[in-house]
């Protein structure tokens, strides 16, 4: 994040742990952030954003304000957008019956 709370990237755990180059440990983390490769606002459905686990490799995903701000608001981790897309078609199929 930046001064304003804007996401900037993320990091990936699996590159940290592989860092063996002492300066690189001194590097700023900035130098390290990707892009994100999904991120989520706080104004999509769950079905929307359960659309975009289809490209995502991971266990948590940043959750933003909306596009044009992008202020962080937190991590949903896949697990749970899973559950609550389950929650979704179950009640759906009752709500047909």
């Amino acid at each position: 994040m930046d001064d304003q709370g804007r996401l900037l990237g993320e990091i990936n755990a699996v590159i940290l742990l592989k860092i063996t180059d002492e300066r690189l440990l001194t590097q700023p983390v900035t130098s390290l952030l990707s892009k994100s490769s999904v991120i989520l606002s706080t104004n999509m459905s769950v079905l929307d954003a359960y659309s975009c686990l289809q490209n995502f490799v991971g266990i948590s995903i940043p959750v933003i304000a909306n596009e044009t701000s992008r202020q962080f608001v937190g991590v949903l981790y896949e697990n749970k957008l899973t559950s609550a897309y389950l929650q979704a078609v179950e009640q759906s199929r009752q709500e047909r019956s």
